[in-house]
Formats: structure tokens, sequence, C-alpha cells
């Protein structure tokens, strides 16, 4: 039976540095929205169960509104189990904001639809998240002697 190992490349755990696109790029450091973040995954399912909004995607029933849905869920779930930290974010008087969750859940629900759509998009991809500077195949084969 042949082994495969892909403990380097698994996204479980680990944070990435999302870049706002805004003046002063204040940066969110989040989680996977992904398999690989359980409270993440958990809350989702339970959420999109009890609204269907899961049910109404599978037919093919998507509308603006179902998006604005959607985005709006991942505002809410993204403060309580993506974004977990924060460096130069300003409130309007250009005071700096200490992360909570409370705060997070502000900012998010205060950024554009656009911006939120691609923090999304950034969190959902694992590969943000699994590190440039982990050996490659030569590397790993070089070191076990291969």
């Amino acid at each position: 039976m042949t082994k495969f190992d892909f403990s380097t490349q698994d996204p479980t755990g680990k944070t990435a540095e999302y870049e706002l696109p805004l003046v002063g790029a204040p940066t969110l450091t989040v989680r996977h929205a992904g398999m690989t973040n359980k409270s993440y995954t958990n809350h989702l399912a339970k959420l999109s169960a009890k609204t269907g909004s899961a049910k109404r995607l599978a037919r093919g029933q998507v509308t603006a509104e179902l998006l604005e849905e959607n985005l709006d869920l991942d505002r809410k779930l993204f403060a309580q189990h993506v974004v977990t930290d924060w460096t130069g974010v300003k409130d309007s008087s250009g005071k700096k904001v200490p992360f909570s969750k409370a705060a997070c859940g502000d900012l998010l629900n205060a950024l554009p639809a656009w911006i939120m759509q691609d923090l999304s998009r950034f969190a959902a991809l694992a590969t943000n998240f699994i590190s440039s500077d982990e050996p490659t195949d030569e590397e790993v084969d070089a070191q076990a002697g291969k």
C-alpha cells in the first residue's frame, strides 16, 4: 500500500494576513473558512440549514437576495470564527481600534460588499494558508537521502 503525507500542506490552525484595500492598508489575520475550521463549518451548516440557503443554491435558485444573504452570513461567521486579529484598523475619527469579536463584527458589517466578497474568497482558498517556505518535494527527498 502506498502511503502519502500531506501534513505540511494542511491549513488547519494556520492563519494568513489579508490586507484590506483601504487607505492605510489595515490587515486582518484570518483562519481558513473551510473544512479545516470546524467551528466555522459547523456553524455555517447549522445556519444554512435553518435559512434554507443551501437547498436554494443546490436547486440553482441563485438570486441577488440569496447572494446578499450568504454575504451577511459570512460577515457574522467571520467575526466569530475566521478573523482572529488585526493591525492598523482605525475608526471614523482615526483612532486605532483594538481587536475584539464585537468590533470585528462592526467592521465586517461596514465593509462594502465587494471587499467582503474578496475577503470571503481569500479565506476560503486553502492555499493562502500554506506557507511558501514549506520544503519542496526535492528538498524533502534530499533530506530523506533519496
